[in-house]
Order: structure tokens, then sequence, then C-alpha cells
């Protein structure tokens, strides 16, 4: 429900500087190219796409990305499970290390810090300022709504080898960014066929009060769920 950002579509996941190309405030194209598992409901319920990161002209892709989004209903919430592989169809593609880059989540205006609500981290670090640039394994935020505690946990995955950095702001964004530390990092040079994979979940939860609900809680669910799937 904002008007201050609206490039933040509620739950995404794209990269501001691919060859200089800005896909995060829309000012590049993202192709979806097919579904590689139709949606659909049972044993695992999503689906699986393929995108294309399109080159100026609109026709060349630079990246190719394949990625999944699991939905599974669990003791602590609704856990949503994204994996992306992105893969260079280009010899030289340049991923840069700017903010706004991997998976984000943007809440509504009254789970916002600004407006009342509670952003936490894993280390204990509470707020965008304390929590940007930083790494963690997860953020949350969670408010009062309709007299409930409901909200998001961000996490990430151990298996992605290292931890991400965090873009999080007070107005109710939060998101972990794969190709830190933000701003300062190197740009990563692609060779055209290599790849990089990504691993993320949020859990979308409501509980009667605070206490009811842990976000470590739902990092271990996440990593308990994921271990016992093929990969």
């Amino acid at each position: 429900d904002q008007s201050d950002h609206p490039h933040h579509q509620g739950l995404f996941h794209t990269f501001s500087q691919v060859n200089g190309i800005d896909y995060w405030h829309m000012r590049g194209i993202t192709k979806h190219l097919r579904f590689l598992r139709e949606p659909q409901v049972g044993t695992k319920t999503g689906f699986v796409v393929s995108n294309a990161y399109l080159a100026k002209d609109l026709k060349t892709s630079l990246l190719s990305e394949t990625i999944s989004y699991e939905f599974v209903v669990t003791e602590l919430g609704l856990l949503i499970l994204l994996d992306s592989v992105i893969k260079a169809d280009q010899e030289g593609v340049i991923l840069g290390s700017k903010e706004e880059g991997g998976l984000a989540v943007r809440m509504s205006s009254d789970l916002c810090v600004e407006t009342g609500a509670t952003m936490l981290d894993d280390q204990g670090r509470r707020g965008g300022a304390a929590i940007w640039g930083k790494t963690a394994r997860w953020v949350d935020n969670s408010g009062v709504k309709n007299g409930r505690w409901v909200g998001v946990t961000l996490m990430t995955h151990p298996g992605n080898g290292r931890l991400y950095h965090w873009h999080a702001r007070d107005y109710g964004l939060l998101t972990a960014n794969p190709l830190g530390p933000l701003n300062t990092a190197p740009d990563r040079v692609l060779k055209a066929g290599d790849s990089m994979r990504f691993r993320y979940a949020v859990m979308v939860h409501s509980s009667q009060t605070q206490l009811q609900y842990s976000p470590a809680a739902a990092q271990a669910v996440y990593q308990r769920y994921t271990s016992t799937q093929t990969q």
C-alpha cells in the first residue's frame, strides 16, 4: 500500500546492477520464459519458472534464472521456500554489489518500524539503522495487526556457504543480498556458463502474542525441512 517505492512488489527477487542495468528499479526487463514445473498442489505445493534478464536490446539474454517457489504450512506459519540459480548467457556478465539486490519483502505501512512494528535480526540488532549492511542468518519484521502479532521472517540457508548482507529499512523493507558487502564488494564477473545459487525462505506468521512466535524457531523449521529434501 506504499506510494514511496512503487518498484517494491511485495515479495521479489532481482538485482540492480547486471552489466549496468537496474532491474530492481524496473529499468530492465526480466522475461518469464516458461514454467519448468506448472503450479501444483500436493506433495510439493508450488512451481518452478525459467526467466531471462534481457540486455538493453530487449532480445539478448544476459542471465538465465531457474527459480522455484514452494509453499509449506508449518506449526509456525506459512513457509515460502525460494531457490534461485542464475547462469551467465554471455561472456563477462558483471554483477555489482549495490544494496538493491537479492530477495526482498516489503511490509504494509502499518507493519513497519516507523509505525511501531519491530525489526530484529539473529544477532539481537533492532531497526534498520543497526541491521543495514550487516550479515545475519535471518531478519524478522513484526507488529500488532487486528489484535494479533503478525509479520514475516526472511531467512537464508546455511548451504549458501556465506552469510548474506542486509539492506533493511525502517519504512518496511527487508532484503537479503548475496552479493555484499553492500555497495563496496568487488564486481563479480561471470564467464559464459558460470552459475550461482541462492537459497532463501520467508515465514509468514500470526499468533495471539509476541511470545508465542520465535524467529529462531522458524529458521530451525526451514533448515529441518530442507534437510529432508532432495536438492
